[in-house]
């Protein structure tokens, strides 16, 4: 059975020890010059500055084979104290060049799900590679992010994201748009060369 082309982000899943995601979570700083739609599970990066307070790291979106990712977001806000705006209940994605407060999963311990982009076939022999996401605008329907993770960069080299192993979820096989536990190598809080 194949599996089915449904990108998702980077999906918070559980700890390296074992423990589940229990939905902890920073909040950064999406600010108005950004010009990208930030989608739910999309990855973003520091950007090296802080909202007008000082107390929020500014972030933009990841991109493919940039450094520092900070984490995966799993909520949205207009201010830093409510996850979401009462005034725009509908508001399931950061519009593009729009200031918003994000919530984020970026312990580096964390594990994500994923799925792979079909680049290269998934097989047993992808556990312990590493690639590099491949990232785009999320869906303006669900919100949901379209990264995946870029199969046709799988190498034993450094690159930004490491494969620990298949998903063992009903209908998720070896194969084409595979969905692959992994974590982020080049996290901001911890780069690790060559892992």
């Amino acid at each position: 059975m194949a599996n089915a082309d449904t990108p998702m982000g980077f999906k918070p899943f559980k700890y390296q020890n074992g423990a589940p995601y229990d939905g902890k979570a920073r909040v950064v700083y999406a600010p108005s010059g950004t010009s990208d739609r930030i989608g739910l599970y999309d990855l973003v990066t520091p950007s090296g500055t802080a909202d007008t307070l000082g107390h929020y790291l500014t972030v933009t979106r990841s991109a493919a084979a940039e450094e520092d990712i900070l984490g995966s977001v799993i909520g949205f806000g207009y201010t830093p104290y409510m996850a979401v705006d009462f005034d725009d209940l509908g508001a399931n994605y950061r519009v593009a060049a729009d200031p918003m407060y994000l919530w984020i999963a970026d312990d580096p311990a964390l594990l994500y799900l994923a799925q792979d982009d079909a680049g290269a076939t998934g097989t047993a022999g992808a556990v312990g590679s590493n690639c590099e996401i491949t990232a785009g605008d999320c869906s303006t329907t669900t919100g949901l992010s379209i990264y995946e993770l870029g199969f046709g960069s799988l190498s034993t080299s450094a690159a930004q994201i490491r494969i620990e192993g298949l998903n063992d979820e009903p209908n998720n096989v070896l194969g084409d748009n595979a969905t692959w536990v992994c974590r982020i190598n080049e996290h901001a809080y911890r780069l690790i060369a060559g892992a």
